[in-house]
């Protein structure tokens, strides 16, 4: 059964703000079904997003918004579509035409009520009276009242409601100390919530005192106390200007520079430091099917102990995210975060691009270095509560590589590769593994993968767990093959690779340092020159050495040599202490002839500094500059 609109006028009141009431008057709602137990309505937001009003009344009215509002009570989408009801019912039934000959209506009698003894207004027996003719005081506030004519013994006031605009007349009676209060209304009983409203505005602008003889009086004396003056004293009495207007009693001194006594108390800011916050905030990786969707910013209130969010839980998202930000609703460190993750998943979704691919993983990478908050996995589908959230433990320190297991098959060379984890490897069929080119998800630990080129060969072998390569060129697949992979990862066939034999006049390996320019900055990669070929002294390659079956030969590394290059570099600025990569700019290299002293160094270490003559902005010389001096008396002795 469709409810009165009497009723549904009555629900908006009771459950809706005043500003979720007005701007009702800017949505355009319209109407999907109207059944006897329900109703549904779609309204477009001022954001472009459909929302959904769903209308209930079987036993209880009720509305429910699909809306993010989340401010307490009614929205305005839902107040719209309780209107566009109340206005749907109205049609269907409308009132009888009243017949000219039908003799109007008498005016209803007025309210009395008699004010106490000092002529204030006592608004909680006037309540109370409204409240026991069924009119609620939950109804009475309303900023729709304005004033259309006052004196000190009558008001005239207009009210607003539903389009319709009443009239309520207040008149003091100073002979029998009473208030009147009366209605033009269309409601048929004595008492009306226009009336509530009307002298709530009255108390409200004016005070309970309006209609006292000594009204401006009463409210001046604690001013003047407040000043530091004597109320009694007449001469501080004509300091101060007493004026009722339509807004209400404006008391003020006349000269604007007097101001009260205790005014650097009143304007002195409070030393105490804000108070904590009550919320917090996290990250969460979000999944969809097992696999990896996006991230999302979360914020919540933190339980008793503030070691975690537990309560209403929900993500940041762009919807009226820059006043909130504005208004200081989220921390610096919340909207970097933000921010960050945002531009990583953008990154990610290019990560068919090197570029994208590359960048993705870097910043991913430095995140989950310096993540000051928690993390939690969420199933994209499941909503924001602390139930679906699943605690992640950042695992930062075990390094995520390959096993590749190298053998040969007649013609064909093949590598069989497991995931490794530290020092524990998987199969990439396992089940427990969430894998994509940013981390490795297992038994609620994450592990980031830090390098781009890592990533991309966990993307081939996760699709291609086994790889043949044709077996006609042994030195081939070692350059293509070999060379590149086992600088990341571990190889473990003890069959294709063997031990090489000592080799007495074997050429010394010779520490170098390479020099390459790029976007102004001068960046120096240290390399050890062995007879087979330039290695790298941090990566995993090993000497190999080709055989006539296609097998290959394991010559040792000089670790001592390598480590001494590597000191020895990082011992040059301050900036090579931290490690690769080992980047200064143009003015670094002249600042305090840096350059020149490194290379002395270098060369006292016997480590060979190659590259100066491929920079590009800056003609760099090693030579030191000499100055010799003579001098002739121009005298033939």
């Amino acid at each position: 059964m469709l409810p009165t609109p009497d009723t549904i006028d009555k629900y908006i009141q009771k459950h809706a703000s005043r500003a979720s009431i007005q701007r009702a008057k800017e949505c355009r709602v319209e109407q999907d079904f109207l059944e006897d137990d329900s109703a549904e309505y779609t309204c477009l937001g001022s954001s472009g997003a459909h929302y959904r009003i769903t209308l209930r009344y079987a036993k209880k009215l009720s509305a429910h918004c699909t809306c993010p509002y989340n401010y307490g009570g009614l929205c305005k989408h839902s107040v719209a579509a309780l209107r566009d009801l109340a206005d749907h019912i109205r049609a269907q039934n409308p009132p009888p035409v009243s017949r000219p000959a039908a003799p109007r209506p008498p005016v209803r009698e007025a309210l009395t009520y008699t004010l106490t003894p000092d002529q204030t207004i006592n608004p909680a027996v006037i309540i109370e009276d409204f409240e026991r003719h069924g009119i609620s005081g939950a109804y009475r506030h309303d900023n729709n009242v304005t004033i259309q004519q006052r004196t000190r013994k009558t008001l005239t006031l207009r009210t607003q409601d539903w389009g319709e605009h009443y009239e309520q007349h207040l008149t003091y009676d100073r002979a029998k100390n009473t208030l009147s209060l009366r209605c033009n209304c269309k409601r048929k009983t004595t008492y009306c919530r226009h009336m509530q409203m009307a002298l709530d505005y009255l108390v409200s602008a004016f005070g309970r005192d309006y209609f006292a003889d000594d009204y401006p009086q009463r409210h001046l004396a604690p001013l003047i106390k407040e000043y530091g003056f004597d109320p009694d004293d007449r001469e501080a009495q004509r300091l101060f200007a007493a004026d009722i207007t339509d807004q209400g009693l404006k008391i003020t001194p006349r000269d604007p520079a007097l101001a009260p006594r205790d005014l650097f108390t009143r304007i002195r800011l409070p030393e105490t430091p804000p108070a904590a916050s009550d919320y917090g905030y996290a990250l969460c990786i979000e999944f969809r099917t097992g696999q990896l969707a996006g991230f999302s910013v979360i914020e919540g209130k933190y339980d008793k102990t503030r070691s975690e969010i537990t309560t209403r839980i929900k993500p940041l998202d762009a919807y009226d995210l820059e006043e909130r930000i504005l208004k200081g609703h989220y921390s610096s460190e919340a909207l970097a975060l933000y921010y960050s993750t945002g531009r990583i998943a953008q990154n990610y979704r290019n990560h068919a691009r090197p570029e994208a691919l590359t960048a993705a993983v870097r910043e991913f990478a430095d995140l989950c270095r310096t993540l000051p908050c928690p993390v939690y996995a969420h199933n994209l589908d499941d909503n924001y509560t602390r139930a679906h959230l699943t605690p992640i433990t950042l695992n930062t320190s075990d390094r995520v590589s390959l096993d590749l297991d190298i053998s040969r098959d007649g013609k064909l060379y093949q590598i069989d590769a497991r995931l490794r984890l530290g020092d524990k490897n998987y199969t990439f069929t396992n089940k427990q593994l969430r894998i994509n080119p940013l981390f490795i998800y297992h038994q609620n630990t994450l592990y980031p993968i830090a390098d781009p080129q890592t990533a991309n060969d966990i993307t081939w072998f996760r699709q291609h767990p086994q790889t043949k390569i044709a077996a006609d060129d042994a030195a081939d697949f070692y350059q293509n093959a070999l060379a590149p992979l086992s600088q990341r990862h571990q190889l473990t066939n003890n069959q294709l690779i063997r031990p090489a034999p000592p080799a007495a006049d074997a050429a010394a390996p010779r520490a170098q340092i390479y020099l390459d320019e790029q976007n102004g900055n001068i960046t120096f990669r240290p390399a050890v020159q062995y007879p087979e070929r330039l290695i790298d002294p941090t990566s995993r390659e090993p000497r190999l050495q080709t055989t006539a079956e296609g097998h290959y030969l394991q010559h040792p590394r000089d670790e001592a040599l390598e480590t001494r290059l590597l000191d020895t570099l990082r011992g040059l600025h301050p900036d090579f202490a931290a490690g690769a990569p080992y980047q200064l700019t143009a003015y670094q290299l002249l600042e305090n002839h840096w350059l020149l002293d490194a290379a002395d160094t270098l060369r006292k270490a016997d480590i060979e500094l190659l590259g100066l003559k491929n920079l590009k902005h800056y003609p760099y010389n090693l030579n030191r500059p000499t100055l010799s001096t003579r001098s002739e008396s121009g005298i033939d002795w």
